[in-house]
């Protein structure tokens, strides 16, 4: 055995930009060295430095880096980058609780790959290689770093993979990583006062696994010791006769739990079968529904809604466009909801599924799309607009046009660069009747700033001339609607939170923000986006000025940084 002295020992890393993603992601490598033996171990990571700027496609992006990735992102984050509200809340999912919403803010340092060279194996390379990592400027305060502890492919007996599992979440809990809910997921966080390094190793609880250790049943077998869950999940067309038949045999047939410990109702629910799913309402299955002992951790209502986000997901990512959930889904939701007692965004089922189509939860969203807060959050940014932007008219003087530099207005970057290299008293007067326009529409309920419809309003109760030559010197409603959505995205939750800050602020303006109704739909900017005319196909602002590297508008440089630790 070759003697090996961890006080020789060098570690080094370096990071570089992506290449597609660079002001999303850094690739981030390291190098542990011996100045006898070389290279010892090797280390490969992925960082998520700046999830703010990966707006809606957090998971779009991290679906073409991998399929690592992919599962990684599904499975911990939403399309913001927000981490899942299940493993956070407490519930049976959030596992031992120590993670929290500190998971929304701060890098993400991914570590894909840890190789140690099979000469120095257990000899405690790995874990002082990887504190080597966690203790470098590249994890400070605030961020995160995460890891996926499973084997690699190349094993085919299921002991010995069990084994090499086990292995290696000891190895990263010993290193202070802590599960995150009751994913396969771990997570270090270097703040020494976060609960996860507070947490003993006995207390972490595993991840959901199989419910039982009996051999995986083929279908065969399923279909002959579960009948009826068989029928339900292939969507039989006499589905509801066979529940109904086996019942009459076997009341309890209805509450059985196959090898899973799914009862028919999660099954059910699973595939949206609304028939399946009201034959066993009517015959008395409302316990099952809070049931949640099996290997999945989830009720009937969280399988169901965990199919319609992973669909809706699957949709918005892969292939770009999502026009709302299925009715059988909705359906079955109402159904749901209802027998458990639960709020309803409407009082009767078709009316539930018009209003929850396209994601309300309110049940006041104009269209089904647009909700309260959204209405008032783009309201008090056209609102914003066109007052500071009457500020800049004092600066005109007779044909003479100014420049973007000369002005206050904060959406010039919308304008593309052709447009405000000379601007214009009465172009300037067009755009700011636009923005009105726009504000008047959005404070009046139940209306919509449609380009269209801003186009009429304009005509017809504001500055019909100046709005005429906005138009006809290029300008365009859609550049307004562009600018007020993005700006209201940059200053919500999803970016620097500064509108949350004063709207959600009582003493200083009030209630009237916080009176409104909460709804799912308070952020889906893209939809709103869509459903405004902005066609995602198009490229929108806020525009590059012509000449201008993308790298040096973001003062970033594409050298590599190296550094030894």
């Amino acid at each position: 055995m070759a003697e090996l002295s961890l006080s020789d020992c060098k570690a080094g890393f370096t990071v570089k930009s992506h290449y597609e993603y660079p002001k999303q992601l850094l690739y981030l490598t390291g190098t542990a060295t011996h100045p006898t033996h070389g290279e010892i171990a090797t280390m490969k990571c992925l960082v998520v430095h700046n999830r703010f700027l990966c707006k809606e496609v957090f998971l779009e992006i991290m679906d073409e880096e991998s399929q690592e990735m992919q599962q990684f992102a599904v499975t911990l984050f939403d399309k913001y980058g927000n981490v899942r509200p299940w493993l956070v809340d407490g519930g049976y999912r959030s596992g031992s609780g120590c993670w929290g919403q500190e998971l929304n803010v701060g890098r993400l340092v991914y570590l894909e790959d840890l190789s140690v060279n099979e000469k120095f194996l257990r000899r405690g390379v790995g874990s002082w290689f990887l504190q080597a990592l966690l203790s470098s400027p590249h994890v400070g305060l605030g961020s995160h770093v995460l890891c996926w502890p499973t084997p690699n492919s190349s094993l085919d007996n299921e002991a010995d993979w069990n084994q090499v599992q086990e292995n290696l979440v000891a190895f990263f809990h010993k290193n202070g990583f802590r599960r995150i809910g009751r994913t396969s997921f771990m997570g270090y966080s270097p703040d020494p006062e976060h609960p996860s390094r507070k947490l003993a190793i006995s207390d972490d609880p595993d991840a959901l696994s199989k419910f039982t250790t009996e051999p995986e049943p083929s279908p065969e077998e399923v279909a002959q010791q579960f009948p009826l869950h068989s029928a339900i999940a292939t969507k039989n067309q006499d589905v509801v006769n066979i529940i109904l038949g086996l019942h009459t045999q076997d009341p309890q047939s209805i509450h059985k739990a196959d090898f899973s410990g799914f009862t028919p109702t999660y099954v059910a629910a699973g595939v949206s079968d609304v028939h399946a799913l009201r034959t066993l309402l009517d015959l008395g299955v409302v316990d099952d529904l809070r049931n949640a002992a099996n290997e999945e951790g989830m009720t009937a209502l969280d399988r169901l809604q965990e199919t319609m986000r992973s669909d809706r997901e699957f949709r918005e990512t892969l292939v770009g466009v999502w026009d709302g959930y299925a009715e059988e889904s909705l359906t079955c939701e109402y159904l749901l909801k209802k027998a458990l007692g639960m709020p309803l965004v409407a009082a009767t089922e078709s009316e539930y599924i018009a209003k929850r189509k396209l994601g309300c939860t309110c049940g006041t969203c104009t269209d089904g799309w647009l909700s309260p807060k959204m209405r008032f959050r783009l309201a008090a940014q056209a609102g914003l607009q066109k007052d500071s932007m009457r500020m800049d008219l004092e600066s005109f003087t007779p044909r003479r046009p100014l420049s973007e530099y000369e002005l206050m207005c904060g959406g010039c970057d919308y304008l593309p660069p052709p447009l405000r290299q000379e601007i214009y008293k009465t172009f300037y007067n067009g755009w700011i009747a636009t923005f009105e326009a726009v504000y008047n529409i959005l404070k009046s309920p139940g209306e919509l700033p449609t380009p269209q419809r801003v186009m009429s309003y304009s005509y017809s109760h504001l500055d019909p001339s100046s709005f005429a030559f906005y138009l006809g010197k290029g300008g365009k409603v859609e550049y307004v609607i562009d600018a007020t959505i993005d700006m209201c995205r940059e200053q919500s939750a999803l970016g620097d939170a500064t509108f949350e800050d004063l709207w959600e602020s009582e003493e200083e303006v009030g209630r009237d923000y916080l009176d409104l109704p909460p709804c799912e739909n308070d952020l889906e900017f893209g939809i709103v986006r869509r459903k405004l005319g902005l066609d995602p196909r198009s490229s929108w602002g806020p525009y590059r000025d012509y000449g201008m590297d993308e790298d040096e508008e973001m003062g970033m440089d594409e050298d590599e940084d190296e550094d030894d630790d």
